[in-house]
């Protein structure tokens, strides 16, 4: 009997290092992923109120040795895993650059502007944001 519950409470003890241990683990990479955010917005479809807030533009860092690449990717809907291939908007040396150079994100009629950039803004049009149609 004592042998069981000697087993039964390592289990246990094992169960919750490792439950605990991946709460760390996990809070740790959310937070790790946020502080390489630059910019994200909501953008709607053309095709009327059942396709608002469709395409979701979001401008993250890329740690290349001692700088950042600034990448963009459009997301194609939510929670669908789909977005148009990821482009480099540029390499800075520290993510206030990043936001001061692609922290702004504007949708039109015409499509996706990206900037001020530098030295011209990113621009993505319409008919390619909606191409996966």
């Amino acid at each position: 009997m004592r042998k069981s519950l000697y087993i039964i409470g390592s289990v246990f003890l094992a169960l919750a290092v490792g439950f605990v241990a991946g709460r760390l683990v996990s809070v740790n990479s959310g937070a790790e992923a946020i502080q390489r955010v630059v910019a994200m917005s909501w953008g709607d479809g053309s095709q009327g109120e059942q396709f608002k807030a469709l395409y979701g533009a979001e401008v993250f860092l890329e740690p290349v040795g001692d700088r950042y690449s600034v990448q963009r990717r459009v997301w194609i809907g939510r929670g669908d895993d789909h977005w148009h291939t990821d482009v480099e908007l540029g390499v800075v040396d520290n993510p206030k650059e990043a936001v001061t150079r692609w922290g702004h994100i504007e949708w039109s009629d015409a499509g996706l502007t990206i900037g001020p950039g530098d030295p011209e803004p990113y621009f993505m049009p319409r008919a390619e944001i909606e191409r996966h149609r």
